[in-house]
């Protein structure tokens, strides 16, 4: 005896199909959103990879020309330093989207004054520390603290046989 089916019959099989269809759909989805975070890696290391590429074609020498250039244009409210925000656009336009928790790593390490914000000595250091400056070769207020602060150690330890990078690094 063959089995007959109706209109209603079909119509539930069509239903289950696309709510099967749909189940798929939304699984690829969010394994496609999980391998996309997995990749926006948390970690500095991220970080200044785009920060390099980003201005790796620039001269040593006009460095910090074009990272002053590039930072009032970041510095979306004119205020004279990058907000979480900012930061997070600015990073995005070298190539790399940081998550917000690398946003907060990031500013824990750079914003040196704990402002809440990095002003543009800040952000050119992390520039120059993430191109693998060295601190005698970063002219940032950090750097030039750090570099007279080994300079004031040599001088008082009256030891002509170290220089100031013996002491730095």
């Amino acid at each position: 005896m063959a089995e007959t089916r109706t209109g209603s019959d079909s119509w539930l099989e069509a239903s289950a199909l696309r709510r099967v269809e749909e189940k798929e759909r939304l699984e690829d989805s969010k394994a496609m959103e999980r391998q996309r975070r997995g990749s926006l890696s948390t970690t500095w290391e991220t970080s200044s990879t785009a920060i390099r590429e980003y201005y790796r074609q620039v001269d040593a020498t006009e460095l910090s020309k074009h990272i002053k250039a590039r930072f009032v244009v970041w510095d979306a409210d004119s205020s004279g330093a990058l907000d979480k925000r900012e930061l997070t656009e600015a990073m995005s336009a070298m190539g790399h989207r940081p998550s917000a928790e690398e946003v907060d790593k990031l500013f824990a390490e750079f914003d040196k004054d704990g402002s809440g914000t990095v002003e543009c000595d800040e952000f050119e250091h992390m520039v120059r520390e993430a191109m693998g400056f060295h601190l005698d070769q970063c002219e940032c207020r950090m750097c030039d603290g750090a570099r007279k602060a080994a300079a004031a150690q040599v001088a008082s330890e009256g030891n002509a046989a170290h220089s100031p990078q013996d002491v730095i690094g």
